[in-house]
């Protein structure tokens, strides 16, 4: 993979490597094919998250950061879910797989599903954050991300262009982690809407397109 962003032909295929900014989110795939070839090699990883659609190729020797790794890093950015990930195993095969979690590894077996999850560490979250929501902009569904460094009760609200109150989304208490809420805009106008993240002392405010 290389640092930066690359856009090939009409559809923007994103790599992203997290090396500069600790802050960053990631994930990791470590595959397991079948018996005459269990390291997978020549398997081919495509993932798809509101960031856009990262590919990965599986060789022998190569890996993370040029490591002798057959573990296969993605840099998320600031991207809190992975939306699906298409596994095409050098056999041929094609697997889909859908809502993947960040800052987690896991490892796939042929056939065999997601077979197990591994965190390389079980720390809360470190800060509070509200991401862009996607797809962006949308009609008349589109999913708002956001994670949580301590139990807080925490208030999700959509307001329009002239500061009303169309929605509360959220009004409780939750622990720290991930999270994704849906806000369905249905019967709402086209326009721009701004949703926005409290806790305590704190909010984070983002802006969404709904166009219908």
């Amino acid at each position: 993979m290389l640092n930066g962003k690359a856009k090939v032909g009409i559809s923007a295929v994103i790599l992203l490597r997290n090396e500069e900014n600790g802050s960053r989110n990631w994930i990791q795939f470590d595959l397991q094919g079948t018996a005459d070839n269990r390291d997978a090699i020549g398997a081919r990883l495509e993932l798809f998250s509101p960031a856009g659609r990262q590919v990965s190729l599986v060789a022998a020797g190569n890996g993370y950061a040029s490591q002798n790794s057959l573990r296969q890093h993605f840099g998320l950015n600031n991207d809190a879910i992975v939306d699906s990930l298409i596994v095409y195993w050098p056999n041929g095969r094609q697997e889909h797989f859908a809502s993947f979690a960040a800052n987690k590894r896991y490892r796939i077996v042929q056939g065999g599903g997601v077979t197990g999850i591994e965190t390389e560490t079980e720390e809360a979250p470190r800060s509070f954050r509200l991401f862009a929501n996607y797809p962006n902009p949308f009609n008349p569904t589109t999913v708002i991300p956001f994670k949580l460094d301590r139990l807080a009760r925490i208030k999700l609200e959509i307001f329009n262009i002239g500061g009303q109150k169309v929605a509360t989304l959220l009004d409780e208490i939750r622990p720290p982690g991930f999270y994704r809420v849906r806000w369905n805009a249905v019967g709402l106008p086209s326009g721009i809407y701004f949703f926005r993240l409290m806790e305590n002392s704190r909010s984070r405010v983002r802006k969404a397109l709904l166009v219908k």
